[in-house]
């Protein structure tokens, strides 16, 4: 395989890193190799080797800060997984659940205060307009109040026309009826007069006639 000399970019050559997951997994003699191979400086004239791969470390369970092992990729464990899984699951749905409680708790003090204020406003208009309300019945009592007073003094001032009136019917009835007699007596009286004068005429013209000679009466 053809070498790449220090300065040169091959095209097809890839130096092979291996992916470690966590630098603690390797031992303190490879630390210290690697050490080494990087503080050796390399020569002008030396070939490097762009091939050449470092050798992999086996993957190894580790422990995490709890205390627990870490599983690596090459030993996946679905019943882990899926307790992991359940863990974050069951967090979360606490979380969802302390913000769903919080929520709840402040709409109901948001609740609470609202309708505190709205039965406090309830009851100042009620109050208001029950004071309002006493005011205008107190103003249409009195008012009521004059009213039948001037209506007592209308029907007195009728009663006592009435009763005028009664008397002025009463009066010209009499004066009527009066009227009537004076006339049934004048008329009684004029026909009185009347049969006088016939009579008194009557009794005239026999004593004229009485009186008169006879031949003086042919000269008639």
């Amino acid at each position: 395989m053809p070498k790449a000399k220090k300065g040169e970019c091959p095209s097809n050559n890839k130096r092979i890193i291996p992916a470690i997951e966590d630098y603690s997994v390797l031992q303190p003699q490879d630390q210290s190799d690697n050490s080494r191979s990087i503080d050796s400086p390399i020569r002008d004239d030396q070939d490097v080797d762009l091939t050449a791969t470092e050798p992999e470390q086996p993957l190894m369970n580790t422990k995490t800060a709890g205390g627990k092992k870490r599983v690596a990729d090459n030993d996946y464990d679905p019943a882990e997984f899926s307790h992991e899984m359940q863990k974050m699951l069951e967090g979360f749905k606490a979380d969802i659940s302390k913000t769903h409680l919080q929520k709840k708790k402040r709409l109901e003090q948001l609740t609470q205060a609202s309708l505190k204020n709205a039965n406090k406003k309830v009851d100042e208009i009620w109050k208001n307009q029950q004071i309002l309300r006493e005011r205008l019945q107190e103003e249409f009592s009195k008012q009521v109040f004059l009213v039948y007073q001037q209506w007592e003094s209308d029907i007195e001032k009728s009663k006592e026309q009435e009763e005028k009136l009664n008397g002025l019917d009463d009066l010209e009835r009499n004066r009527l009826n009066q009227q009537e007699l004076l006339q049934s007596e004048l008329k009684k009286e004029m026909q009185l007069l009347q049969k006088r004068i016939l009579m008194d005429t009557e009794t005239q013209a026999d004593q004229n006639s009485a009186l008169t000679p006879v031949g003086h009466k042919k000269s008639f």
